[in-house]
């Protein structure tokens, strides 16, 4: 694959994306080496930004969640380092600790606000989010780049990065389509909205199995698999 110079005509987006594929092909050694004998670049090669995705373990939403944000992030602002861990409440553990948050870019999913200035992405649909009416006035008047999105009315935590994923990623109802089934059955579960006893325990249909693996394993060795 040959690094081209960048045509007036040509479209960002397939540039973007011939750059990454060229820079993928080539690994570090040979990115450098191609930019100094084309540019004389002798300088470091740029890092994939890491971003850090705390979400809740043992839940189908917050497994959703952590992968639908992690498209959403990765289609719009391109390549990253996912690491995502798994959280639940406890003894000694109600909200995620700062010091966790040390990434290029910090997320909470479907658990509870932490107040740092590391935080850039919070989505949740908990009444019992924030700690008091002041925090989470104050966190829902956080202004760009910050993006805090909080719908108690909302059945899933995915169901509000849906919902909000044209504001803040600029997806397209055409990107979303390829998720709304798996919104769907979020909602469905999160919400127990089943029809009856029988549909809430039943494995037939792969959701609910996934469901039930998820519960059962959704620690963050397990979510890792997934990033």
């Amino acid at each position: 694959m040959v690094l081209r110079a960048r045509p007036a005509q040509r479209d960002r987006v397939a540039w973007d994306e011939e750059l990454h594929a060229t820079a993928v092909c080539l690994g570090p050694d040979g990115v450098r080496h191609r930019l100094a004998s084309v540019f004389g670049y002798r300088g470091p090669i740029m890092a994939t930004p890491r971003a850090l995705v705390c979400t809740h373990g043992h839940c189908l939403d917050g497994f959703a969640s952590a992968a639908l944000f992690g498209w959403m992030l990765t289609t719009t602002r391109g390549p990253r380092e996912l690491d995502i861990r798994s959280c639940g409440y406890g003894p000694g553990f109600s909200q995620v600790p700062p010091g966790w948050l040390d990434a290029d870019e910090n997320a909470i999913l479907d658990f509870r606000y932490t107040e740092s200035k590391a935080l850039h992405f919070y989505f949740d649909h908990h009444p019992t989010a924030f700690g008091s009416t002041a925090e989470r006035d104050d966190a829902i008047a956080t202004r760009a780049p910050r993006v805090v999105r909080w719908d108690p009315r909302a059945p899933s935590c995915a169901r509000v990065l849906h919902d909000n994923a044209r504001d803040v990623f600029g997806m397209t109802e055409s990107d979303l389509t390829q998720v709304r089934d798996l919104v769907s059955w979020v909602d469905k579960v999160d919400a127990a909205r089943f029809e009856d006893v029988d549909a809430a325990t039943s494995l037939d249909d792969p959701a609910l199995g996934l469901a039930a693996v998820v519960e059962q394993h959704g620690d963050t060795p397990f979510l890792k698999q997934w990033s």
